[in-house]
């Protein structure tokens, strides 16, 4: 079973990487079995590089960076 896990984040880079995305990486599921998403409203979300290969960042282009 697949699961996608979808992030939406604005400007929170410190959150992002040391809570989310390495509670994420530190579980006991296996994440062949995940695929996460990050919405990113800035469009300047920096992803930690330990994580970078498991991410999909979707800038969101729709919405004003301000």
């Amino acid at each position: 079973m697949k699961i996608k896990i979808f992030i939406v984040t604005y400007n929170n880079n410190e959150i992002l990487n040391n809570m989310c995305l390495s509670s994420l990486h530190n579980s006991t599921y296996p994440l062949s079995d995940v695929s996460i998403n990050i919405i990113d409203n800035s469009n300047n979300a920096v992803i930690n590089p330990l994580y970078t290969n498991k991410i999909t960042v979707l800038p969101n282009t729709l919405r004003a960076a301000f």
